[in-house]
C-alpha cells in the first residue's frame, strides 16, 4: 500500500458523502465492493444492494451541508488493505467513522463501514 493509494481512499471516503456520488447508483457500485457490508448508525447490518439502493433513494434528502472530517487516521493493513477511521460532523450530526478500502488493479473499493454515533 502506497501513500498515493493512502490518499485516493481518503479522497473517495469524501466523495462519498458528496450528493453526486450518492445519488448516483453506478458511481456507488464502483466504490462498493461486491462484499461490502456496513454497520449504520442506527446499528443495522447492511448489505451492498439494500444500501445503494436506500442511499440513492435518500440523496435528494440530503440538506446540502459540507461534512466536517476530523481526528483523522490511517492505518495501512498489509500489502492492499487501508483503514480509515475519522470523526464526522455531518447533516447536524456527530459520528466516529470507520472503512476499510481495498486496492483492486488500479482502484479502489470499500469492503467495510461503519458509523458510530456520539451524543452531545
Amino acid at each position: 500500500m502506497t501513500p498515493e493509494y493512502v490518499e485516493r481512499a481518503w479522497e473517495q471516503e469524501e466523495l462519498l458523502l458528496t450528493s453526486e456520488v450518492r445519488g448516483d447508483r453506478q458511481a456507488l457500485e464502483s466504490r462498493l465492493s461486491p462484499d461490502f457490508h456496513e454497520i449504520g448508525q442506527s446499528g443495522r447490518h447492511w448489505h451492498r444492494d439494500d444500501l445503494i439502493a436506500a442511499v440513492a433513494q435518500a440523496s435528494s434528502d440530503h440538506t446540502g451541508n459540507q461534512p466536517a472530517f476530523g481526528e483523522r487516521r490511517a492505518d495501512v493493513i498489509g500489502s492492499d488493505h487501508v483503514l480509515l477511521t475519522y470523526r464526522l460532523e455531518f447533516d447536524g450530526r456527530s459520528s466516529r467513522r470507520s472503512s476499510l478500502w481495498r486496492v483492486c488493479g488500479d482502484t479502489l473499493e470499500m469492503v467495510f463501514h461503519q458509523g458510530t454515533p456520539l451524543t452531545s
